[in-house]
């Protein structure tokens, strides 16, 4: 009898801090980076998330306090806001990152999630010029990898 090798998944929570994600129609990508890179301008700190998004609606960059950060039952929520429209919408995009777990020896995983778009009807009158829900949302399968990645200072 000869034993085989075979590869055990581990855990590598917490340590990934890069992700490159992408809706299955590639209208949207989002890379999601932990951690900042350098150089730093004075005063500011490698912690905290950073958020590129190219979708629709344009190529934007998130951080700071552009980022809300939620830890929920389902995992980790980052919520930015794409755009605002007075007297019409609020349109906002939250990322759901799950924890996750690696293959034996691998410097990336794969892995799936969504990402919801969540429009808010708004109107200067007071009401939104809509019925039903509000605010009304889209959501979008996502796929990508997680990796850890140096971050230079």
């Amino acid at each position: 009898m000869s034993a085989t090798a075979t590869s055990v998944p581990t855990a590598v929570q917490g340590s990934d801090n890069q992700f490159k994600l992408s809706d299955y129609e590639k209208r949207t990508h989002v890379t999601l980076n932990l951690q900042k890179a350098g150089p730093l301008a004075p005063g500011t700190s490698a912690q905290g998330p950073v958020i590129e998004y190219k979708g629709a609606e344009g190529t934007l960059s998130f951080s700071g306090e552009q980022i809300i950060t939620e830890t929920t039952a389902l995992g980790k929520m980052f919520t930015v806001t794409l755009n605002v429209v007075p007297d019409l919408r609020t349109l906002k995009f939250t990322l759901l990152l799950p924890d996750v777990i690696h293959k034996a020896g691998a410097a990336t995983q794969a892995f799936e999630t969504v990402a919801i778009k969540a429009e808010h009807h708004t109107s200067l009158s007071g009401a939104p010029n809509v019925t039903g829900a509000n605010p009304t949302y889209t959501a979008l399968k996502m796929h990508g990898t997680a990796s850890k990645v140096q971050v230079p200072l």
